[in-house]
């Protein structure tokens, strides 16, 4: 499995994304076209292989649902954000 050191820069940003389109949250759920809606400047096949490299290696968990499927961040996946996040972005 995966751990943040070890992600390449698309899945990085999908992460990213996901965590702020989850609203920080681990109960949040939300289908995958709407967490897509904010990735565009990564071309539409790297953005599906990533989205599925981080729900195959536990940064994001799929629900099947009567409807659509859902995503939700878990708790890996949310250290590994709030950590990329503190790491990157904390001196702006």
């Amino acid at each position: 499995m995966k751990e943040l050191k070890d992600l390449t820069d698309a899945e990085k940003s999908v992460l990213i994304v996901s965590y702020f389109k989850l609203d920080k949250s681990l109960s949040c759920h939300q289908p995958k076209q709407k967490i897509f809606k904010g990735i565009t400047n990564i071309k539409p096949n790297l953005r599906n292989r990533a989205f599925k490299s981080l729900v195959s290696n536990g940064f994001l968990r799929e629900h099947p649902t009567k409807g659509n499927t859902t995503y939700n961040l878990t708790l890996k996946g949310l250290k590994a954000a709030n950590q990329h996040i503190r790491d990157n972005f904390n001196n702006l």
